[in-house]
């Protein structure tokens, strides 16, 4: 609780005062930033896509209307439609690396104990956190994708991880000592 001589009207007009002055530039602030606050909410919520820009538009119009307020939103909705515009017919683009950073979490957390040497095979995994995985769609990617054709690939983008190379190590050491065991 605070001492009421330190909240008193007398006190608190001496210590803020100062700030009426600039009321009409706090209001213009505020509005910039809620129309900046929706601006990135859809765009976040949705990423880039061919309705993103509407969805702006809509929701931008709600909002109060002064000459600056305009100005910026007119700005916002010209930079929304020209990410929105490299995004192909049906393709929806990330706004930010939020989502992926996410999904690598999620990722991290479907490996386990694996994730402390670097990317498995389970990465394959990944992109199946992007969409609607179906089990007709499973059942196509499982009878079209080979399991020589996976292992070719792991191969070839991620090559071995930390841990393999361990045991591959410890496998040659190991095997080493029992060909030339020393002499006492």
């Amino acid at each position: 609780m605070v001492a009421p001589e330190l909240a008193s009207a007398e006190r608190l007009n001496e210590k803020f005062g100062w700030m009426r002055d600039y009321r009409a530039d706090v209001q213009q602030w505020s509005g910039w930033l809620a129309i900046i606050d929706a601006t990135l909410d859809i765009v976040r919520r949705d990423g880039y896509c061919a309705s993103t820009s509407g969805k702006v538009t809509q929701v931008l119009d709600a909002l109060p209307k002064t000459a600056e307020s305009e100005l910026l939103k007119q700005e916002l909705i010209a930079i929304v439609d020209t990410e929105s515009s490299k995004a192909k017919p049906g393709e929806r683009l990330p706004s930010s690396t939020e989502i992926l950073e996410s999904s690598f979490g999620k990722l991290k957390e479907i490996e386990g104990n694996q994730t402390h040497s670097g990317f498995t095979s389970l990465i394959l995994i990944w992109a199946a956190l992007f969409g609607v995985t179906t089990p007709p769609l499973i059942r196509d990617a499982m009878t079209h994708v080979s399991v020589k054709h996976v292992k070719e690939w792991i191969q070839t983008n991620l090559g071995p991880t930390v841990q393999s190379k361990r045991a591959k190590l410890a496998h040659a050491l190991r095997k080493k000592a029992t060909e030339n065991p020393e002499e006492p």
